[in-house]
This record gives structure tokens, sequence and C-alpha cells, in this order.
């Protein structure tokens, strides 16, 4: 038996909020797997890991628009484009941790430097 969830459900169990579940849903980047009489959306198991997907590559610092292709390119099983869209999103994870790295050594040594009370004549 396939189970289904409605937004509130589907984001809960992936960890986000249903703010973002419905941002992802209008953004295209995850389809509901069906619509009650009343007009809400039902969400399977494959929608909530596709929501857990999005969730933790936004908290990692991807946007929207990067996971777009990706989302896409698994949507359309098209598995080269997968790839090299996985490729690409890695590739600007490694620039990010980077960034991330060369702050973290600004910040210490702005925490060394900054202690010492410079005297300034104007």
């Amino acid at each position: 038996m396939i189970r289904s969830y409605r937004i509130g459900q589907a984001a809960a169990r992936a960890g986000i909020t249903i703010h973002q579940a419905r941002c992802y849903v209008a953004a295209g980047l995850v389809v509901p797997c069906a619509t009650t009489e009343g007009g809400y959306h039902l969400f399977n198991d494959t929608c909530v890991a596709r929501l857990r997907l999005i969730g933790a590559a936004t908290r990692a610092g991807l946007q929207l628009a990067e996971m777009r292709g990706f989302c896409h390119a698994l949507d359309a099983h098209d598995t080269e484009k997968v790839d090299a869209t996985r490729d690409l999103l890695e590739a600007r994870m490694s620039e990010r941790r980077t960034a991330l790295r060369r702050v973290r050594r600004l910040f210490t040594e702005a925490c060394r430097t900054g202690h010492k009370t410079a005297n300034v004549t104007i």
C-alpha cells in the first residue's frame, strides 16, 4: 500500500516547514503525487525524500534555482543530466566550503588583532 500525506505531514516527515514545502512545490521542484477532490496536494514517500533532499541542500547553502536542473533531470529520468547537474552542484558546494574556510581564518585573525587598541590620530 502506498502511503500519502498532506503537505503538513510530508513537511514534518521531511524535517522542513510547511512554508518551505509550499515554496518547493511552487518552484516546481516537487510534484505532488495526487490532489484530493478538495484541492489538497498529497505526497508519497518519494516526494518526502525529495523535500528532505531540497531542505538539506538549502541548509547547506544551495539555492532553489541551483537545485532546479537537478530535480528536473531526476523527474525526466535523464541519468546523464542528473550526473552533470550533480557534478555542478558538488563544485558549487566545494567553492562554498573554500569560502567558509577563508571566512573562518578572517574571523580568527580579526579576533586576534581586534583586541588590540589602536592609537589613531585624526
